[in-house]
């Protein structure tokens, strides 16, 4: 038996702000002298093609390493501060002259430490952060005060202390004590606006960056709110970034980096625990939960939620598991959970599911509710899919009455099969897929089971 059903592919096209995610491709290998533009790779999604390196003849290095450390995500970018400071002294990593804005946010990953990510033995030396518009971007040279709008200093000390600053004018202010210490993987993202209204943007709740200032959040904890800006003069463009570290006796000031975001105006998206995406499946007797997040801060876990009623302030959710978070992460991460259900088959039940985030601080937020329809089965049924027509995914569910080899496949109006969707034996029960259109072309296909 078989069942046709036609679906219609939309291709719409959008013009948004340049952003880019940079990850420090996949490549490992170090740079211990000289200059390079090759040595890092350029960002996966805009940001120009200006990476660099310079390394000082004072020691030290940049390294690009695969989870030598448990940090980030793949391929993250160590750096070893030179002995010494002043210009032609230091060792500097940038990015410079890419699409910008008198706006930016930017948000990076980041450990200080010794060689391994520890926090014994790196008691000397800094690492300075600054984002601006000048030629500082671009040398050898250490600060270059009035090229800087916006900039952060870490200053290693005894104990796994740092002592942490961010620039005010032409100087140097510091942030209160325990804000960062060595061995410790900090999130930190920066909203930068150098445009002579206050603009808005929201993380956690509703925010406000004033003119000509700069917020400062760690870990999801505004520490710095409506920072005077540096001596970057009023109104201009915003389009290079740079880290570089010095003066660290025996080179043993260390800086891991990686999962850098960037868009050159205020973003409305990133929070603290941003969900990407939260599916659900019916695969015979079992529902399988799949959610996805974009980025994390202090994250403790999800607990997985489940009611027949979907009445949020009925006190009929039950918690069904609990499933431990990354913690802080700047890059997707994939979780799962499969509910085996024991069904009536008398029947239809229909199931509500939602995640409970809770962060390491105890506080919480709920996702959005997914539905679930377990359908009394009796016969074959193949669903139109939702939505119709759509761009760039679709939904289609299927049931079948007994066990048995299922194929479901896509075709064009010429009658020529595109995309297999599933093939396979499958017990009986219902199902759902996604249909991804990407690569095909605008219009009417047609789906077979």
């Amino acid at each position: 038996m078989f069942k046709i059903i036609i679906l219609c592919i939309a291709i719409s096209e959008f013009i948004s702000a340049q952003q880019w995610d940079y990850n420090f491709g996949n490549s490992t290998g170090s740079i211990t002298s000289g200059t390079s533009y090759t040595f890092l790779p350029d960002p996966q999604t805009g940001g120009g093609t200006d990476t660099r390196i310079s390394i000082a003849n004072r020691g030290g290095s940049f390294n690009l390493e695969n989870q030598t450390i448990s940090f980030g995500d793949g391929v993250y970018l160590r750096g070893v501060a030179s002995t010494s400071n002043g210009n032609n002294r230091i060792n500097k990593y940038s990015l410079f002259d890419y699409s910008g804005g008198n706006t930016f946010t930017i948000r990076f990953l980041v450990r200080l430490g010794n060689s391994s990510g520890g926090s014994i033995g790196a008691s000397s030396g800094s690492w300075v952060f600054a984002i601006g518009n000048g030629t500082f971007y671009n040398d050898n040279n250490s600060l270059n005060s009035p090229q800087v709008f916006a900039g952060l200093q870490f200053q290693f000390g005894a104990s796994g202390s740092i002592i942490a600053s961010y620039r005010r004018g032409g100087s140097w202010i510091t942030f209160p004590n325990g804000t960062f210490v060595q061995g410790t993987d900090y999130i930190i993202d920066i909203y930068g606006n150098n445009s002579s209204a206050a603009l808005n943007y929201n993380y956690l709740t509703s925010q406000t960056v004033a003119s000509y200032t700069y917020d400062v959040w760690v870990n999801g904890v505004l520490v710095g709110n409506d920072l005077p800006k540096g001596q970057l003069a009023n109104g201009n463009t915003i389009d290079s970034y740079c880290f570089y570290g010095e003066r660290s006796i025996s080179n043993v000031a260390n800086i891991f980096l990686d999962d850098i975001k960037y868009t050159n105006q205020i973003s409305m998206d990133p929070l603290p625990v941003e969900l990407n995406s939260f599916t659900a499946s019916v695969i015979g007797s079992k529902v399988e939960l799949k959610w996805q997040t974009e980025t994390e801060v202090n994250n403790y876990g999800f607990e997985i939620q489940k009611s027949e009623s979907g009445n949020r302030d009925s006190q009929e959710w039950q918690t069904i598991d609990f499933i431990e978070g990354f913690g802080n992460s700047n890059s997707p991460k994939d979780y799962s959970f499969t509910d085996d259900l024991t069904l009536d088959n008398n029947r239809n039940l229909t199931l509500f599911y939602r995640l409970k985030q809770i962060d390491n601080d105890g506080t919480f937020t709920y996702s959005e509710e997914i539905k679930v329809e377990l359908l009394l089965l009796n016969g074959f049924d193949l669903e139109q899919n939702y939505p119709n027509p759509f761009n760039p995914s679709t939904v289609i569910r299927y049931a079948i009455p007994q066990s048995g080899n299922v194929k479901l496949s896509v075709y064009n109006i010429l009658g020529q099969e595109v995309k297999v969707l599933t093939e396979g034996y499958k017990e009986a029960g219902s199902y759902e897929v996604t249909f991804d259109g990407e690569g095909l072309g605008s219009g009417l296909y047609i789906y077979k089971l």
